[in-house]
């Protein structure tokens, strides 16, 4: 809890000094590429670029969308601060699977709202499998319905490929792998298509 709540912290910080500095960072390479490969490479990062903007675009009408649903479910099973809550949910879901702290959160708040504790099957259900229930449909419906269609299209990846990307930034580098590590497939996949596999290609063809 302690390490999430560090990477949630220092996350903002990262991202604004890196988009503070991010022209000079974009343009301090361009003088080191050779002119001969200057304008493949510059047409290969300007490829990256759009696939970056458009994994960014997508993940904020995503995480929308989940903040609307995950308010509206947990405002019907009770939760208190539902709105607050749902919303937070929503801002987390930019980042894949973190919105289950407010999953967590939101069960917390449903158990202190209960006059004398949990008294009987109804208490426990109320406190825990409708909340659940509410994020399971949500992170179902990100991870079936909208990553697959909005950035799946926009990425040109599969659904399988998102999941393994993020499952394998997550174990390198916390919540900002998750958040990074589907751009950064996007790229490698990029390079794949229009660099490595044309030269291999070539390779295999001419020995």
């Amino acid at each position: 809890a302690t390490s999430m709540a560090m990477g949630l912290g220092l996350f903002p910080v990262y991202l604004f000094v890196f988009l503070l500095h991010w022209p000079a960072i974009a343009s301090w390479p361009i003088d080191y590429i050779p002119r001969s490969h200057r304008a493949s490479c510059l047409s290969l990062a300007s490829e990256m670029d759009q696939a970056i903007g458009g994994y960014f675009r997508t993940r904020l009408v995503i995480a929308s969308v989940m903040g609307v649903l995950y308010s509206c479910g947990w405002g019907i099973a009770g939760v208190p601060y539902w709105l607050l809550i749902g919303m937070l949910g929503g801002l987390l879901g930019i980042i894949p699977y973190a919105s289950g702290l407010a999953w967590l959160a939101a069960m917390l708040l449903r158990y202190l709202g209960l006059d004398n504790g949990l008294e009987g099957i109804g208490d426990v259900v109320a406190v825990f499998v409708w909340p659940t229930l509410v994020y399971i449909i949500v992170q179902e419906t990100d991870d079936w319905i909208m990553t697959p269609l909005l950035q799946g299209n926009q990425l040109n990846m599969s659904f399988i490929t998102i999941i393994l990307a993020v499952f394998v930034g997550g174990a390198v580098a916390g919540l900002f792998g998750m958040f990074m590590a589907v751009p950064a497939a996007a790229c490698i996949q990029i390079y794949w298509a229009e660099s490595l596999s044309p030269r291999l290609k070539h390779f295999a063809a001419s020995s």
